[in-house]
């Protein structure tokens, strides 16, 4: 069995909220995918 490289797309959505539970808008997300020798780190906004 050979060990092909698959790519998944998947969709997150992110609601950030602050200490009184208030929603932030235009906050900035970091996802750290560390499954891999060299993590690919993305954000959008």
């Amino acid at each position: 069995m050979e060990d092909d490289e698959q790519r998944v797309q998947t969709e997150i959505t992110v609601i950030t909220k602050d200490v009184d539970g208030r929603i932030v808008p235009n906050a900035n997300v970091s996802l750290v995918d560390t499954t891999k020798a060299n993590p690919i780190l993305r954000s959008e906004v």
